[in-house]
């Protein structure tokens, strides 16, 4: 089912908080201003609680702060945020009134149904992101090495034939079908997946844990850890679609690491997500 009349009373919430995000990659005021906006909003239109009010704005608070501090301090307040963030992305905060726009619908015959939510919670990460990093949506210095041996075709057919590869492989372990659809829904979907989904998970995998693994290991080292735990993150689908989530994941982060871009990288998780959508059985097949 189709919850659309839910969409349209609650819907500019929403889209406040797509006008956020997507404004966070030119100008951060305007971006931290619009989430202000949604999450007012958001409270008024009781999507938010007194208790997750509270929450969000400690937890934005102590991001903000730890820029502030040195040294165990600064660890600490910095961890405290990254356990905020996970929570948030688990759903384990109260508080929050998701927006239900799907429930239990089907792409096809051969697929599983699944549901889905316009979340509030989980967006609130890439903000948190923005205070730990602020430079993190910044062009980042390119991995020499890389392009030392391979130009910037050549990475777009890797690329291409990697998100093939993907496919094929998913196909092998029979989690998915070939299944064509258009969904009335598709727009929806494509939207928050990629203003919501894509762009958070980067953010916190690529943005985040890679580049501070990056500082500590060899970048190809760090590539390869966090694509791991971009994998563990989708341990409900079973181990080997947490494989196939790894060698994705991995796709990704060598994205960002050739480009220097957290855009490159949501982009071509974009396009394997909807790809996956349009062609094939969607979450899995049965």
């Amino acid at each position: 089912m189709f919850y659309l009349e839910q969409l349209q009373h609650s819907g500019i919430i929403w889209l406040l908080l797509a006008v956020a995000i997507i404004t966070a990659f030119y100008n951060s005021k305007v971006s931290f201003v619009a989430l202000a906006l949604s999450l007012v909003l958001a409270f008024w239109l009781n999507h938010i609680s007194i208790i997750g009010g509270i929450i969000i704005c400690v937890g934005l608070a102590v991001a903000k702060l730890q820029a502030l501090t040195q040294g165990k301090l600064k660890l600490i307040l910095q961890t405290a945020v990254v356990l905020w963030m996970v929570a948030l992305a688990a759903h384990l905060i109260p508080g929050f009134n998701n927006l239900h726009v799907l429930e239990q619908v089907l792409t096809g015959e051969n697929s599983l149904p699944f549901s889905l939510y316009l979340n509030l919670d989980k967006p609130l990460v890439f903000f948190a992101l923005l205070l730990l990093i602020p430079d993190m949506l910044k062009q980042q210095t390119l991995y020499k090495p890389l392009h030392n041996i391979i130009n910037k075709t050549q990475f777009v057919g890797l690329v291409t034939l990697t998100i093939l590869g993907i496919y094929a492989l998913a196909y092998g372990f029979g989690l998915l079908k070939f299944e064509i659809s258009t969904p009335a829904w598709l727009w929806v979907f494509a939207l928050n997946n990629l203003i919501i989904t894509c762009v958070v998970e980067e953010a916190f995998f690529r943005g985040f844990i890679q580049t501070k693994l990056a500082n500590k290991l060899k970048p190809i080292w760090a590539v390869l850890i966090t694509s791991c735990l971009f994998g563990i993150a989708h341990f409900a689908g079973g181990i080997a679609y947490v494989f196939v989530a790894t060698i994705a994941g991995a796709l990704y982060g060598l994205t960002y690491l050739y480009t220097g871009r957290l855009t490159a990288a949501i982009a071509v998780h974009f396009i394997l997500n909807i790809g996956h959508l349009l062609l094939f059985t969607y979450p899995m097949a049965k």
